[in-house]
């Protein structure tokens, strides 16, 4: 507190220490806790094998996603595969009729735009025929593939052959070449290669019927990522040979739980097909899995609503008076009752707030505290009730005079403050002299039989022109108070004219 400290403590005249009770409403609270505990814990329990019942049949779901996405892309493969063996069979291919193979490429192509070349490639990796012929920077034509993943595969395969990931040299597309060999009296003699465009495969797997909510991933047998449901153009071609999670699946293993290259932590079900060395991954978020637990555990809990209604129906019915007399009781502690003005915690709590609003706009403001000098001495005697009378209309006067931002308190039992805020000295010395103008045309001072004199005092100060704390702006005030009421002329003083050998100290409370 910032005003003579000592008078609005409270003494004890026993030392016997006050025992600890909980109020009604606390033990109205403790008691619908227990009631729900149990039930929440229930809840809590079916929650978690909810969790586990999920993530079973996640596993599951996955599982089925993994094989339907494998025999799309099965499908897919054979029905290339087929292309492939009926052109190593045909005559031109048999003959070596580079002419008519290149017609026939060309025909293809046109017809399967996914096709983004077929080649015939001799053993020394010549292209002897091509649907479409590449020409590079210096005008040559390509027509070597020796340095390539799919010749160097496809001379030591017996049937279906499958290059690596690569952007298309006419395309500039991800493709992957699958190749065939041309044999002639059981002698291999060539390969037919097709770049297929990995487009095609992005389109298949999307158009999979997989569960909502799974992420589908294919990677080829050096751990790059060929196609991919979520974010393909982010993640196709990026390789994750070291990684986990093909370790996992190069591995034969069938589920993990694991963080992928996203931080994110999924189940994954892992899938071979038959066609292709490549694998099928099917994951699914744990985040996900955990809220639809979660979802069920409301699901559960919303059973329990009507009983929780009741009970919180009950509480409240029982618990309004507490709250009713809880309300008045803070509304007593923060008015003063006599005069309707702010009590004296109210103004302790309001004065630390208007500094520190002051402080952060670097504004001022202002303290006034106003007593009626010998209003003391008339309230000891037999003119109390008129002292009450003068004061209550002395708060009025006040009250009428404030601004919407202004607030005036029951400061002492005979004294009122006022905070003015974004005030400097020179306006709040006009509102005190408003204030002391119409006490003056009221009469209030001279309805009384007091024999003594009643004189209005009225003390200033400013922050932060004469203090900077709390503390110290009530101690300037007060002592401003304190000069206005021992001066015979002039009854307003700021701080600032007191004229003290030195200001109070900031340190002062």
């Amino acid at each position: 507190m910032y005003y003579n400290k000592g008078m609005f403590q409270l003494h004890n005249d026993t030392s016997k220490p006050v025992p600890f009770r909980y109020s009604l409403r606390s033990r109205l609270l403790l008691l619908l806790v227990v009631m729900l505990l149990p039930l929440i814990l229930f809840s809590v329990y079916q929650a978690y094998l909810s969790y586990e019942q999920l993530t079973k049949q996640i596993l599951s779901d996955n599982a089925r996603d993994a094989k339907e996405v494998g025999n799309n892309v099965d499908e897919l493969i054979q029905s290339t595969a087929d292309l492939l063996v009926a052109i190593s069979s045909s005559q031109p291919a048999q003959e070596q009729d580079f002419g008519e193979l290149k017609q026939w490429f060309g025909t293809v192509a046109k017809k399967y735009p996914y096709y983004k070349n077929i080649i015939y490639v001799d053993l020394d990796g010549n292209i002897r025929a091509a649907a479409y012929t590449y020409t590079k920077k210096d005008g040559k034509i390509l027509a070597n593939v020796s340095n390539t993943a799919y010749y160097k595969r496809s001379l030591s395969a017996d049937g279906l052959a499958y290059g690596d990931f690569m952007l298309g040299v006419l395309s500039n597309q991800p493709v992957i070449h699958i190749t065939y060999p041309v044999k002639k009296d059981g002698e291999k003699i060539a390969f037919v290669s097709v770049a297929f465009d990995l487009a095609r495969l992005q389109e298949r797997i999307v158009t999979s019927n997989i569960t909502e909510g799974s992420e589908i991933s294919v990677f080829d047998q050096n751990g790059t990522v060929i196609a991919r449901t979520l974010d393909p153009s982010q993640w196709v071609g990026k390789c994750f040979k070291t990684s986990d999670i093909f370790a996992s699946a190069a591995g034969g293993k069938k589920n993990l739980t694991a963080p992928g290259p996203d931080g994110i932590v999924r189940l994954m079900t892992f899938q071979g097909t038959d066609m292709t060395p490549w694998v099928v991954t099917v994951c699914y978020e744990e985040a996900a899995i955990r809220k639809l637990a979660t979802n069920n555990l409301l699901n559960e809990l919303m059973l329990f609503v009507p009983l929780l209604f009741v009970a919180l129906i009950g509480w409240l019915w029982i618990g309004r008076d507490v709250d009713t007399r809880y309300k008045e009781a803070r509304r007593l502690s923060l008015t003063d009752p006599k005069t309707g003005l702010g009590s004296f915690l109210k103004f302790n709590h309001d004065l630390e707030q208007d500094m520190a609003r002051a402080k952060h706009h670097m504004q001022s403001m202002a303290l006034l505290v106003l007593g009626v000098q010998g209003l003391r001495e008339m309230k000891k005697g037999v003119a109390y009730e008129y002292g009450n009378e003068l004061l209550i209309g002395i708060a009025d006067i006040i009250r009428n005079n404030l601004s919407d931002t202004d607030f005036a308190y029951r400061f002492d039992s005979d004294e009122i403050s006022v905070l003015l805020t974004s005030t400097d000295e020179f306006d709040a010395y006009e509102f005190a002299q408003h204030v002391a103008d119409d006490i003056e045309k009221s009469d209030l001072l001279k309805k009384h039989d007091w024999n003594e004199q009643l004189d209005i005092a009225i003390g200033i100060a400013v922050y932060p022109l004469d203090a900077s704390t709390a503390d110290c702006i009530v101690q300037c005030a007060t002592e401003a108070l304190h000069d206005a009421k021992a001066s015979e002329t002039t009854k307003i003083f700021a701080y600032s004219q007191t004229q003290r050998p030195q200001k109070v100290k900031e340190s002062a409370g």
